[in-house]
């Protein structure tokens, strides 16, 4: 902007969601001739887990999980490009939901084949959807903040272990 001949800058902090708050100062002097100023989106995270089942049944698959016994669900694999993951939001299929850490362990009561999701949220509120604050893209989110895994699930009873 040009204010009596001297152009300026200005500053603003981007919060999570996209509000903008001014830097203190304001505007900056922007040096001679500025041509423009490239933003560049925060990139989601990227989602992966692992499920693995906790002993049961000798001699059974171990990528079965017997109802009533845990399965543990891991997703140190995941990363972020550009920060780190805050909040890692696990839906388990069942209509049980856990939200928190990396790992998570849950038990199904029924057998049968359940569709596990992750859904990760970065530092910076990055994840799955675009925020665009009406001048550029604070975050470019996308799929890849997500990850899927189909459980299956047999019934224990009778099971020794």
């Amino acid at each position: 902007m040009k204010n009596g001949g001297t152009t300026t800058v200005s500053q603003n902090d981007v919060a999570p969601g996209g509000a903008l708050s001014a830097k203190i100062p304001a505007t900056v002097a922007a040096g001679s001739s500025p041509f423009e100023v490239a933003a560049s989106p925060d990139q989601p995270p990227l989602a992966s887990f692992a499920v693995s089942a906790r002993p049961g049944r000798r001699g059974r698959r171990p990528d079965l999980v017997e109802t009533g016994k845990t399965a543990d669900f891991d997703a140190a694999g995941s990363t972020d490009p550009d920060g780190e993951i805050a909040t890692s939001a696990w839906a388990f299929g069942d209509g049980e939901d856990a939200t928190g850490g990396s790992t998570q362990a849950h038990a199904y009561s029924k057998p049968g084949a359940y569709t596990a999701l992750l859904t990760l949220t970065n530092d910076e509120g990055c994840s799955t959807e675009l925020v665009f604050t009406s001048q550029t893209a604070y975050c470019n989110g996308g799929a890849g903040a997500t990850a899927t895994a189909e459980v299956a699930v047999e019934d224990g009873l009778g099971a020794s272990c």
